[in-house]
């Protein structure tokens, strides 16, 4: 009989436990409930934050590291020879429009203006020169000292000493327009 008597006891036991472990899951199930219903009548309501609103910068600037390429490359080819004086820039520099970068040293250059220079001062006083001699021719042949002929010489002298000094040099190769 003792055998049947500790098989009763376990099972009220087993049966005491299971009622105990289901009333237990009935009220957690009651208190999640609750707790549901309070979170989302929380939830309902929502969260503002109050700010005070201040002007923005007047300007940004952002320096960002890059290379710039093109889609197209021309080539390009210098107008005269020269040597780089001095760099006034360095690779990567910001420049605005207008600056000066380097400067060339160009004696050929500088050579050619020179005579040009030289040039326009004997066209001027070639000009001069014949300017005066045709006022002088003209006067003589005013007082028939002189023949016709010599004044008209000396007239188309005049006009071509100014012609030259109108026309551009053509002599210097270099210099192209």
């Amino acid at each position: 009989m003792s055998v049947s008597r500790k098989g009763r006891i376990f099972i009220i036991l087993l049966v005491v436990v299971i009622v105990a472990d289901i009333t237990h899951l009935l009220l957690q199930r009651a208190s999640n409930g609750v707790r549901i219903q309070q979170d989302a009548a929380y939830s309902r309501v929502p969260d503002v934050a109050l700010v005070q609103p201040k002007p923005a910068p007047p300007t940004m600037s952002m320096t960002l590291p890059g290379t710039i390429s093109a889609w197209y490359e021309a080539p390009i080819y210098a107008q005269v020879s020269g040597y780089v004086k001095m760099w006034y820039q360095d690779y990567g520099a910001v420049v605005k429009k207008g600056d000066l970068l380097a400067e060339i040293n160009t004696p050929r250059l500088d050579a050619e203006y020179a005579q040009a220079q030289a040039d326009l001062k004997v066209a001027q006083a070639k000009y001069g020169l014949a300017s005066i001699t045709a006022t002088r021719w003209r006067s003589m042949g005013q007082s028939q000292a002189v023949s016709g002929q010599s004044v008209s010489v000396q007239n188309a002298n005049e006009q071509s000493a100014r012609q030259s000094l109108k026309q551009p040099s053509t002599r210097s190769p270099s210099i192209r327009p």
